[in-house]
């Protein structure tokens, strides 16, 4: 932390890192608040896990590293929002869920990439840990935003996306 741009850049990266490591937990455990069969969800989400994980490295080729991960952060948290007007078309707001989980995909293996790359060589280690730990620090409140359904069955998908657009 002596000199300015590695402070910044470290704190940059290990806050993006927290956040959208929170909301890709939070869209893994949102699965219970969908209104679809947990193992048909289970299966859908991981069917598209392999498609998110290689259209970011397409992504990451033609896009760049901070387009794709604002990108696929603002497209979570706009497929989280698009569920609420939706709630009375089941199969829709699941469709749109999902999507955003599959987007949440995408951003979390652009935020792994991005922190190895932001990080000097000489930090790189100790950089990327940092932002790891803080990252698991922060999923603490992951079932909180998850079992906030209890509060109101909206409120979940209005705070994932939130944070996907903040």
């Amino acid at each position: 932390f002596k000199h300015p741009v590695v402070r910044k850049n470290t704190i940059l990266v290990t806050w993006f890192f927290m956040l959208i490591s929170l909301v890709f937990d939070a869209t893994v455990r949102n699965v219970e608040n969908l209104n679809l069969s947990i193992y048909m969800s289970f299966m859908v989400s991981t069917g598209l896990e392999l498609p998110a994980d290689l259209l970011s490295i397409v992504g990451l080729t033609h896009i760049g590293r901070r387009w794709s991960a604002n990108l696929s952060l603002a497209l979570t948290g706009i497929c989280m929002l698009i569920t609420l007007p939706l709630s009375d078309y089941p199969a829709v707001a699941n469709f749109f869920a999902l999507f955003g989980r599959f987007w949440a995909t995408y951003g979390m293996n652009t935020g792994l990439q991005y922190t190895v790359e932001v990080m000097p060589t000489c930090l790189r280690g100790t950089g990327t840990a940092l932002a790891s730990i803080m990252s698991m620090v922060i999923q603490i409140a992951s079932p909180y935003i998850v079992f906030s359904a209890v509060v109101h069955p909206a409120l979940p998908f209005i705070l994932i996306g939130t944070l996907g657009i903040f």
